[in-house]
């Protein structure tokens, strides 16, 4: 449970289906302040896109082996720095970014 402490008030207690569906709400909140402009920028300007898809699906995951090996992890904590480097941002990056209104 999340935010399940003694301490802390049962409303503040989620499950893994509610923050699954909260998650959901809010990247679908923030999918429906794009506009076609926001595409159309896109297409005008593809290398920043191409950097950061390289970025997130090449340099990130061999960033994440070298940091395994520099660190002599076993082969379950290896496989998890793995994983982790091998995952896309989150929902609050996105979140902060839109906030901050940001050329992304």
């Amino acid at each position: 449970l999340v935010g399940a402490t003694p301490l802390g008030p049962l409303v503040f207690r989620m499950d893994a289906a509610q923050v699954t569906a909260a998650l959901g709400a809010t990247m679908l909140a923030m999918g429906t302040t794009l506009t076609p402009e926001d595409f159309a920028r896109v297409a005008r300007r593809p290398r920043p896109v191409g950097i950061g898809f390289a970025a997130q699906f090449c340099i990130m995951p061999l960033a994440a082996v070298v940091a395994a090996r520099l660190w002599r992890l076993d082969g379950a904590l290896a496989a998890g720095v793995c994983l982790v480097g091998c995952c896309p941002g989150g929902v609050a990056s996105n979140l902060v970014a839109l906030i901050a209104r940001a050329d992304v």
